[in-house]
């Protein structure tokens, strides 16, 4: 609205400029002019100066209108680019193995105008009077570094490290952050690993001592597989101001997968602004490349470049999977669910950015549990699907542009939904090499949802007990 007001201002006053310049080209009839206050001798002169002005005047008028139709083409055909620009388009890009992506920009720097989304301390607090009181029980941040985040509550020896060697082995130099049981609760040789880990290959361990119940309130030991609701009274403090005590959790309890982002939210604090961070699943993906191979760090101060990654779309859609659907329904009601049913799976188990763009897209879900209150184990992809379906990121602060990657285009290759024949008849999984590939045939840096194919699955477990064999022939 003010840029159409500005236009229309300019084009007034060229306008008024041009009317301006014709006054002054074109002498004002006088008394002496005028046929009553002359000789005879002089009407027929004056008859034929007055019909050339006349004349003059068409000319002018008629230049004045072409010039102002030029200048008005041009501004509808500008006000058209604005608008193209702003709108959501399918572009082709040149940046390593990420060929394609639907992109949508947003202009965010010096913007007064952006969302901001409610802060996940107690009572959405901005002001001081909370902080983080969770710390890592092994390790530590390191600010200006990249870094993986990693809910990997429960699992056995094997998971662990076939993530974490399978991302070293890539040459990933950055942080590696992962959420795990209490103590006393790890699994076999879990402690010990991580505790090794930790010391000498960068990776920060914190120990949850979450809080479970049942759906119907009865306390239990643990998260039962991600189906108890649970909290954790220990992540947020009041500040050393105000005594420094613990804050409890200012959440109703719900499944972990939800509760993670939590956790996610506050390490990404511990980061510069223009780090890459990566959230991702631990029990099913492993690493063939860097996950940040070729991915910019944001020069825009203050905003940055926020990057979803979909399930094949020939594969599913959300009104395909009875999952997605009950995940939307049960969260936003059955009218959002006819909205957006025809619409892409975009998978929350990956997500990456800039530090800026991840701590606002965190304070994003976790708000829409604070909105919806969606307990069901699964809900945050149905948050995650909302955020980008309805357009709710959009002049988000932090976020400058949100690009959305296909199966097979971007720096994750999401697999599961890909079942209708094996991996290798997709062209996906290339055995004699054992490689993952992209649909451009380059190596995908992230392989997502793997035990989802026969083949890959074998393959993946024979790298896995490898790494296994090397890290206890290490310890001996």
């Amino acid at each position: 609205e003010n840029t159409t007001q500005h236009n229309a201002t300019q084009h007034v006053s060229l306008k008024s400029s041009l009317y301006i310049m014709l006054r002054q080209r074109i002498p004002k009839q006088t008394d002496t002019d005028h046929p009553s206050n002359n000789s005879s001798s002089h009407m027929s002169h004056a008859k034929h100066s007055n019909q050339g002005k006349v004349i003059l005047q068409m000319v002018v008028s008629v230049s004045i209108l072409c010039l102002l139709s030029f200048h008005m083409i041009e501004w509808i055909q500008g006000n058209l680019s604005r608008t193209q620009t702003d709108a959501n388009v399918k572009l082709t890009t040149n940046v390593g193995n990420v060929r394609s992506g639907l992109v949508t920009n947003h202009k965010a720097k010096n913007n007064q105008n952006l969302v901001k989304f409610p802060s996940p301390y107690p009572g959405h607090d901005e002001g001081g009077t909370y902080n983080i009181l969770l710390q890592p029980q092994y390790g530590s941040h390191r600010p200006g570094e990249n870094a993986v985040f990693a809910f990997a509550e429960g699992y056995d020896l094997r998971i662990y490290v076939l993530f974490v060697e399978s991302l070293l082995a890539t040459g990933y130099s950055g942080d590696i952050v992962l959420s795990v049981s209490h103590e006393d609760k790890l699994k076999k040789g879990v402690g010990e690993y991580l505790k090794k880990k930790a010391a000498s290959n960068n990776v920060v361990v914190y120990t949850v001592d979450w809080e479970c119940f049942k759906k119907n309130g009865e306390a239990v030991g643990d998260a039962r597989g991600g189906m108890a609701d649970c909290r954790v009274d220990h992540l947020f403090g009041y500040s050393t101001s105000e005594g420094g005590k613990p804050a409890s959790d200012p959440r109703i309890p719900r499944p972990v997968a939800t509760a993670r982002y939590d956790l996610y939210w506050a390490w990404s604090l511990q980061y510069n602004w223009n780090s890459q961070i990566f959230l991702v699943d631990v029990r099913d993906a492993f690493f063939q490349l860097d996950p940040f191979t070729n991915i910019p760090a944001s020069t825009d101060e203050g905003s940055g470049t926020l990057r979803f990654f979909g399930e094949n779309r020939e594969s599913v859609s959300i009104s395909k999977s009875r999952y997605n659907l009950a995940w939307i329904s049960n969260a936003y009601g059955k009218s959002v669910l006819e909205e957006i049913s025809d619409k892409q799976v975009i998978c929350s188990g990956t997500t990456m950015g800039d530090q800026v763009a991840i701590e606002s897209y965190l304070r994003a879900m976790i708000n829409q549990f604070d909105t919806t209150k969606c307990k069901l184990k699964g809900c945050d992809q149905g948050f995650h699907n909302y955020l980008y379906h309805k357009d709710v990121l959009n002049g988000a602060y932090g976020i400058n542009s949100l690009i959305l990657y296909d199966q097979g285009e971007g720096n994750v290759n999401t697999l599961g939904a890909m079942r209708e024949k094996p991996l290798t008849e997709w062209g996906v999984f290339d055995k004699e090499k054992g490689l993952v590939l992209n649909s451009d045939g380059t190596s995908s840096p992230v392989v997502h949802q793997f035990d989802r194919d026969g083949d890959l699955n074998q393959f993946v477990n024979e790298k896995r007990d490898a790494f296994v064999r090397h890290w206890n022939a290490k310890k001996v």
